[in-house]
């Protein structure tokens, strides 16, 4: 599972600064991997790429009001890799 949080929210779209994280992502997609992306994040007051990534039919977790809780994940046991 591959979900996307803080600046690695940008990773889904085309004019993304991580082209290097392209392929990866596009394997993920492919294998359909993708949990989602953190909706707080994109979210206009922060990143303002949530209109982007709802057109690539990528959901989003949380709001403009609420972060996820990476501990959910953890506690599930799964690995937080930070790039």
């Amino acid at each position: 599972m591959v979900y996307f949080d803080g600046f690695g929210s940008r990773v889904p779209i085309a004019d993304s600064p991580y082209k290097g994280l392209r392929p990866a992502y596009e394997v993920a997609q492919r294998e359909g991997v993708i949990y989602g992306v953190c909706g707080y994040c994109a979210s206009p007051p922060h990143l303002n790429i949530r209109d982007k990534l709802t057109a690539l039919k990528i959901r989003l977790i949380g709001d403009e009001e609420h972060h996820e809780d990476l501990s959910k994940f953890i506690n599930n046991g799964y690995q937080v890799l930070v790039f």
